[in-house]
Protein backbone atom coordinates (compact mmCIF):
# COMPACT_ATOMS: atom_id res chain seq x y z
CA UNK A 1 0.00 0.00 0.00
CA UNK A 2 1.72 3.14 -0.86
CA UNK A 3 2.32 5.56 2.01
CA UNK A 4 -0.23 8.72 0.63
CA UNK A 5 -3.31 6.01 1.09
CA UNK A 6 -2.43 4.78 4.58
CA UNK A 7 -1.79 8.79 5.64
CA UNK A 8 -5.13 9.61 3.94
CA UNK A 9 -7.95 8.86 7.00
CA UNK A 10 -5.62 10.31 9.22
CA UNK A 11 -4.93 13.60 7.09
CA UNK A 12 -9.27 13.28 6.68
CA UNK A 13 -10.08 13.43 10.51
CA UNK A 14 -7.24 16.10 11.01
CA UNK A 15 -9.12 18.07 8.63
CA UNK A 16 -12.59 17.48 9.71
CA UNK A 17 -11.46 18.26 13.65
CA UNK A 18 -9.95 21.46 12.50
CA UNK A 19 -13.30 22.30 10.57
CA UNK A 20 -15.28 21.73 12.92
CA UNK A 21 -12.84 24.07 15.12
CA UNK A 22 -13.87 27.20 13.07
CA UNK A 23 -17.24 26.16 12.66
CA UNK A 24 -17.65 26.88 16.48
CA UNK A 25 -15.15 29.88 16.12
CA UNK A 26 -17.26 31.40 13.90
CA UNK A 27 -20.19 30.67 16.01
CA UNK A 28 -18.72 32.52 19.08
CA UNK A 29 -17.41 35.35 16.68
CA UNK A 30 -21.10 35.87 15.04
CA UNK A 31 -22.73 35.74 18.77
CA UNK A 32 -20.10 38.42 20.15
CA UNK A 33 -20.54 40.61 16.84
CA UNK A 34 -23.99 39.88 15.77
CA UNK A 35 -23.99 43.25 13.92
CA UNK A 36 -21.63 41.49 11.33
CA UNK A 37 -24.21 39.08 10.28
CA UNK A 38 -26.54 41.77 8.25
CA UNK A 39 -22.65 43.75 7.28
CA UNK A 40 -22.96 42.49 3.73
CA UNK A 41 -25.48 41.76 1.37
CA UNK A 42 -26.20 38.57 -0.63
CA UNK A 43 -26.83 39.36 -3.45
CA UNK A 44 -23.06 41.18 -3.60
CA UNK A 45 -21.47 37.63 -3.24
CA UNK A 46 -19.89 36.16 -6.12
CA UNK A 47 -21.81 33.97 -8.50
CA UNK A 48 -19.69 30.80 -7.93
CA UNK A 49 -20.04 31.38 -4.29
CA UNK A 50 -23.70 31.04 -4.45
CA UNK A 51 -23.74 27.85 -6.76
CA UNK A 52 -21.28 26.01 -4.37
CA UNK A 53 -23.84 27.21 -1.21
CA UNK A 54 -26.42 25.56 -3.48
CA UNK A 55 -24.85 22.40 -4.17
CA UNK A 56 -25.24 20.45 -1.62
CA UNK A 57 -28.85 20.66 -1.16
CA UNK A 58 -28.85 19.96 -4.62
CA UNK A 59 -27.20 17.06 -4.38
CA UNK A 60 -29.50 15.52 -1.79
CA UNK A 61 -33.01 14.15 -3.10
CA UNK A 62 -35.58 15.83 -2.71
CA UNK A 63 -37.78 14.27 0.56
CA UNK A 64 -41.35 13.56 -0.44
CA UNK A 65 -44.21 14.95 1.78
CA UNK A 66 -46.82 13.05 2.17
CA UNK A 67 -50.28 13.89 2.79
CA UNK A 68 -51.88 13.28 6.72
CA UNK A 69 -54.58 11.39 4.45
CA UNK A 70 -51.99 8.97 2.65
CA UNK A 71 -50.64 8.17 6.00
CA UNK A 72 -53.63 6.61 7.12
CA UNK A 73 -54.31 2.84 6.22
CA UNK A 74 -57.46 2.17 3.78
CA UNK A 75 -58.77 -0.21 7.03
CA UNK A 76 -58.74 2.33 9.25
CA UNK A 77 -60.80 4.71 6.78
CA UNK A 78 -62.87 1.94 6.51
CA UNK A 79 -63.93 1.23 10.24
CA UNK A 80 -64.59 4.93 10.73
CA UNK A 81 -67.24 5.16 8.69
Amino acid sequence: MPPTTRRAPAARSKAEARFHELVDELKLLTVAFPHLREAYDPEDLPVNFLLKRGADRAARPAKRQTKRASKTSAGSRSRKA
